[in-house]
């Protein structure tokens, strides 16, 4: 009896320690589930960013086709009547065509960080269009002032800044307006 005794004061509290390990295990579980939905939420974010994006270029791109398909109006070319409706920058440097600004507006409500990036759309200058990197891409108009529209060739760049991003994300459309 007195061994007996003995053995189960040895045993006392056994119970417990396996239920805290077995809580511990459980709360770094729940934290790993945690973290992987904080990375989720982040990933369906950026996927919206870039998909209104995409959406937005092509809203402008279709406004463009619908009025390319008009008859030429006073003497101006289709390269030179989506110039001056459409081509922009938002930077100042240069007047934005009416249709830009407008458009420029739809793009400032759906995506962070606009104002800080504003989209470029360029008719005409296939030089501009050829960009290979962020840097050309965020040249402005005002350099190319001097270059002729020699084609319906469009080039728009949107581009968005998140502020938890020290640099903004773009999103590239060059179409051919025929």
């Amino acid at each position: 009896m007195f061994l007996e005794r003995a053995m189960k004061k040895q045993q006392e509290g056994v119970m417990l320690l396996e239920a805290l390990i077995a809580i511990v295990i459980f709360s770094l579980g729940v934290l790993g589930v945690v973290g992987m939905q904080a990375s989720a939420v982040s990933t369906v974010q950026d996927a919206k960013y870039r998909t209104d994006a995409g959406l937005l270029a092509n809203e402008l791109l279709g406004m463009m086709w619908a009025q390319q398909s008009q008859q030429e109006i006073g003497g101006k070319s289709p390269g030179q009547r989506l110039r001056e409706a459409f081509e922009g920058d938002g930077s100042g440097g240069v007047t934005d065509g009416a249709q830009y600004t407008a458009w420029l507006a739809r793009v400032a409500s759906t995506l962070p960080g606009v104002a800080a990036a504003p989209p470029l759309v360029v008719v005409g200058r296939t030089s501009v269009c050829d960009f290979t990197n962020t840097a050309d891409s965020q040249l402005g108009l005002a350099a190319l002032n001097n270059q002729a529209a020699t084609s319906t060739r469009v080039c728009v760049v949107i581009r968005w800044q998140t502020p938890k991003e020290t640099s903004p994300r773009n999103y590239r459309v060059v179409v051919d307006i025929i």
